[in-house]
C-alpha cells in the first residue's frame, strides 16, 4: 500500500508539471529589436531609420529605444541606417534577417571621428 500511494504521488506531480506550461496561447513568430547610441563623439546624436524610415530620431550618447520592438517576420529583410542626428550623413547600415522569436540588441559603438586610438562607429548586434 505504500508503494502505491508513492506511485500515485509522484504521478500527481508529474502530470501537475506538465499541466503547468504556457496554457495554450498563440505562439508569437514576432522578431524583437531595440537599439542603443554609444557613437562618442556625437554631441546631437543619432537618427536611425528602418527601411528608411525614421525610428529612432536624435537619439544621444546611451540612449536607447525604450523597449523592444515587435517585427514580423514576414519581410524577410530590415536596413537599418545610422545618420548623424539632422543630416543625411551616414555614419553606419546594418541588414538584420529575422528569425521568429529572436531579439537583437543592435548597439551603434565607436567614433564617427575615429582617430589612431578609437574604432570606426558600426552598428553591432548582441
Amino acid at each position: 500500500m505504500k508503494h502505491g500511494f508513492t506511485r500515485l504521488a509522484a504521478a500527481g506531480i508529474c502530470l501537475a508539471a506538465i499541466g503547468c506550461g504556457g496554457g495554450g496561447g498563440e505562439i508569437s513568430t514576432d522578431f524583437f529589436v531595440r537599439f542603443t547610441n554609444n557613437v562618442v563623439d556625437l554631441s546631437g546624436g543619432v537618427d536611425v531609420y528602418l527601411n528608411q524610415e525614421p525610428y529612432a530620431v536624435s537619439l544621444g550618447y546611451g540612449g536607447s529605444t525604450p523597449d523592444y520592438d515587435n517585427l514580423t517576420t514576414e519581410t524577410e529583410l530590415y536596413f537599418f541606417d545610422l545618420y548623424r542626428a539632422g543630416t543625411q550623413n551616414i555614419v553606419d547600415s546594418w541588414v538584420e534577417i529575422p528569425r521568429a522569436d529572436q531579439s537583437h540588441h543592435l548597439v551603434a559603438v565607436g567614433a564617427a571621428d575615429a582617430g589612431p586610438q578609437q574604432p570606426v562607429a558600426r552598428i553591432v548586434a548582441i
